[in-house]
């Protein structure tokens, strides 16, 4: 039996999307390598069917030097039904619905353990065909950590911002006191730490409220915030989160922002030791550009592949910290590396200009 699991690793069985085979075909091809029978704890088929391989306390035998701490999970196809050589993210949407599920529940058993993909631990592997881990993050920590500048936007890959600071006429390569500013020095105040303090201390209140529209200091902004507000509320250990919204752009900007405060939501939750729960956006002008309606067409004729799901290693909390003139209390913010998208497909890109606006 294996003794502790650091690991929940995920594999591809290499095969043709066309090939459905299952756990009794990768039984025998394992076995005819000379191991004990399938080195997999879990397969799932192309239907979206989990089959048990060895039971899932047992050591097995999928990645060298780790079996001995890890669960394998194989999912069947990664490769390209034309070249058997060339990996390709081929899975079916049960597939991955499967693994969300499958993946969810084992963590719940092995709390500590990480996901991984093989490929991490042999880089010669392309094994499961698809990117474990992935997140778009940037700019969520850009206005955590206080800042404004566009140099740590661009070197990240985040690069929209470039047009609105150039219409505004700065020329000092910040955007001026926008989000950041705001949620960290409102007049003086840092909202955000009050914000994190007072979920653990005043958990009821109905004043958990981050702003970032500042009238006094408009003019200086490169673009008036359009998210300019957030309101956080707590219920039998569930946190809910709403934002304000003045101006949504449909197509390019909303998904962003979802996604932005949803991970918001998550850190704060687990900063806290709470339960992520509803988020909920209230928007004003909503709007779909001309020059976007083709790519929307696109977009929704679409069929949506399974959620990944999102794993942190750390939240958004208070700890003790010692200056020159003693202790005193800080925010921590999680870094990059704490944050984990996991198990994440889309369909190609769809090119669509931004319309700098008001």
């Amino acid at each position: 039996m294996r003794q502790e699991t650091k690991y929940i690793i995920i594999h591809c069985s290499a095969t043709r999307p066309s090939q459905d085979i299952g756990f009794e075909e990768i039984n025998k091809w394992h076995r005819q390598k000379g191991w004990n029978g399938c080195g997999y704890h879990f397969i799932i088929k192309r239907n979206g069917i989990i089959e048990d391989g060895r039971p899932t306390d047992a050591i097995g035998s999928h990645c060298r030097g780790y079996n001995h701490n890890s669960v394998g999970i194989c999912m069947v196809g990664g490769v390209s039904e034309d070249d058997h050589t060339i990996a390709e993210d081929n899975f079916e949407g049960d597939q991955w619905s499967s693994l969300k599920t499958l993946v969810e529940e084992l963590h719940e058993k092995y709390p500590e353990a990480e996901i991984k993909g093989h490929y991490h631990f042999n880089p010669d592997k392309q094994c499961p065909s698809f990117d474990v881990d992935d997140w778009a993050k940037t700019e969520l920590l850009w206005i955590l950590n206080g800042r404004t500048d566009l140099k740590y936007l661009e070197d990240n890959g985040v690069k929209y911002w470039r047009a609105d600071y150039e219409r505004s006429g700065r020329t000092d390569e910040t955007l001026g006191p926008v989000y950041g500013k705001q949620w960290r020095d409102f007049n003086g105040v840092d909202q955000l730490f009050n914000l994190v303090k007072g979920i653990k201390q005043e958990p009821n209140s109905r004043r958990l409220i981050v702003s970032a529209w500042a009238p006094h200091e408009m003019n200086d902004m490169a673009l008036p915030p359009c998210h300019f507000a957030f309101q956080v509320f707590i219920n039998d250990g569930k946190m809910d989160l709403m934002w304000h919204q003045r101006s949504a752009d449909v197509f390019l900007g909303l998904p962003y922002d979802i996604a932005m405060y949803g991970l918001l939501l998550e850190m704060l939750a687990k900063g806290a030791g709470l339960k992520a729960n509803n988020l909920i956006g209230n928007l004003g002008d909503c709007h779909l550009y001309n020059n976007h309606f083709e790519q929307a067409e696109e977009y929704i004729s679409r069929k949506p592949y399974a959620l990944p799901w999102l794993r942190l290693k750390n939240g958004l909390h208070i700890l003790p910290h010692r200056n020159q003139d003693g202790w005193t209390e800080e925010l921590h913010i999680p870094e990059p590396s704490d944050i984990y998208l996991q198990c994440y497909t889309s369909h190609p890109a769809i090119p669509a200009p931004l319309s700098v606006e008001n």
